[in-house]
């Protein structure tokens, strides 16, 4: 019985080294790169930009919409004044005075869909209105 246990442990340690042995030898050949130096110099070469004009622009807050511009759309609409004088157009409530009733606005309301390559738009300005 003593014989059988110690030549079941041999024979499990003989298993576990040999298994660690060819991991360890799997994980050796594999480590090594294939790739030659010409092959990561063209990577390299492909990643740069080849001209100025390619370059993404960079814009000074992380919120800021590149190679756009603050834009004004006009716009006109009919809105209702609250008993406190105002109205509220695209989120924002606007004082305009008076009495209740309702009232036809002309007014610009600024966004950053305008293309302009180079310019940077500012997004927190983005939704502000101007009555006209």
């Amino acid at each position: 019985m003593k014989m059988k246990t110690t030549l079941a442990s041999l024979i499990g340690a003989m298993v576990i080294g040999t298994t660690g042995y060819s991991g360890y030898q799997t994980y050796e050949k594999n480590k090594t790169t294939t790739e030659s130096d010409l092959f990561l110099e063209n990577i390299e070469a492909l990643a740069e930009y080849e001209d100025d004009e390619k370059k993404p622009t960079t814009c000074p807050s992380p919120y800021d919409v590149p190679d756009h511009r603050l834009a004004y759309v006009q716009k006109t609409g009919t809105y209702t004044i609250d008993a406190e004088g105002y109205i509220s157009i695209g989120g924002k409530r606007i004082h305009i005075g008076g009495v209740e009733g309702t009232i036809t606005v002309t007014y610009e309301i600024s966004d950053c869909s305008t293309s302009s390559p180079g310019t940077c738009c500012p997004y927190e300005k983005a939704g502000d209105i101007k009555i006209l």
